[in-house]
């Protein structure tokens, strides 16, 4: 399970993933209907049975952990499940592909590899992180 903060709270961020369809598409109807399918609880089955993502309905998610017995890893999988009470939406500001590029290629490596110490890794990303997104707010 995740750790809890010096004032006993857990959290942590999620995203969802979006199917969308191309404003240029010349099979509209098509890719609308595959779009259609991908929200609904058979594509969510199909998707949790395979363990290519957790798939947002309920009954699909117990599906995700299963997938992982055969690893002896179910335990682990369940702790994803059990954190979403503990889940915030993730941030959206102006800039946030370019902050959050910079972020996941840059900070995160350099931090975890012990090539940047935690506190002045995470100094640096709040300034850096908080300049794109006030470039970003004046273009």
């Amino acid at each position: 399970m995740l750790p809890k903060s010096k004032l006993g709270k857990r959290a942590t961020i999620s995203d969802s993933l979006g199917n969308v369809i191309w404003s240029k598409t010349k099979n509209l109807d098509a890719a609308w209907t595959f779009v259609k399918w991908m929200a609904g609880k058979g594509a969510a089955k199909i998707l949790g049975k395979t363990g290519t993502v957790i798939p947002a309905y309920k009954d699909a998610d117990k599906l995700w952990v299963q997938g992982f017995k055969k690893f002896g890893k179910e335990k682990d999988a369940r702790v994803f499940i059990d954190s979403v009470k503990f889940t915030n939406p993730w941030p959206q500001t102006e800039g946030a592909s370019e902050w959050f590029d910079r972020w996941e290629t840059y900070y995160i490596v350099e931090i975890i590899s012990g090539r940047l110490p935690v506190e002045d890794g995470l100094r640096q990303a709040v300034q850096e992180i908080n300049d794109i997104i006030i470039k970003a707010k004046e273009e």
